[in-house]
């Protein structure tokens, strides 16, 4: 059973695209056992660290095992976990990196990570949130594309990604609205990545 279609690029795109603090956005999913397998990822070089997190065990292979968010803020090259992982990171000017797993009752079905470059911009409260969704929006996308190989999709499955590409934009344009709104205001500033 692969993905494709809307749990292609999309999520990874609109993660980069509404939330400040993403840099490049990957997902990975399982098939049928705890090992992941690249699907999308916004950037080359970031397909490229993805591959190195699953095989080195990484934030995103972390996730994946205990069924958690993983966060490593910051990224030290220096790091007793994950050396190659962390050094590679560092060499890609990463400051960040948050896997969340995309969990379907106790299961993981895959893992969505999202990297940060800006060590000076922390995300924001609403932010954390929309985080939530977007994983959840990969979930559901996931669920919406899983196929066989060679079969093609369902006329419910293409309404199911067309559906999430919606609420995906709608997010977006809901985020984009919230920034300009509290421009006037006071930002928050949390110490943590979401």
């Amino acid at each position: 059973m692969i993905p494709r279609g809307w749990a292609g690029p999309t999520p990874c795109v609109t993660a980069v695209d509404c939330l400040d603090t993403v840099a490049a956005a990957a997902i990975a999913v399982s098939l049928g056992t705890r090992l992941l397998h690249p699907v999308t990822a916004t950037d080359r070089w970031v397909a490229d660290l993805q591959t190195l997190d699953i095989l080195s065990e990484g934030p995103a292979a972390k996730a994946m095992s205990i069924g958690l968010p993983v966060i490593a803020d910051p990224i030290d090259a220096k790091g007793e976990s994950w050396p190659v992982y962390l050094a590679t990171a560092c060499d890609a000017r990463l400051t960040a990196a948050a896997a969340y797993p995309l969990t379907l009752s106790d299961r993981p079905l895959g893992v969505l990570t999202l990297y940060r470059r800006d060590a000076e911009i922390r995300p924001s409260r609403s932010e954390q949130l929309e985080v939530g969704l977007l994983a959840e929006f990969a979930l559901a996308g996931l669920l919406a594309d899983i196929h066989q190989p060679g079969d093609a999709p369902s006329p419910r499955q293409r309404d199911s990604g067309a559906h999430l590409a919606a609420a995906a934009r709608y997010l977006t344009r809901l985020h984009r609205g919230h920034d300009e709104a509290a421009q006037g205001g006071r930002p928050i500033v949390l110490s943590s990545w979401p």
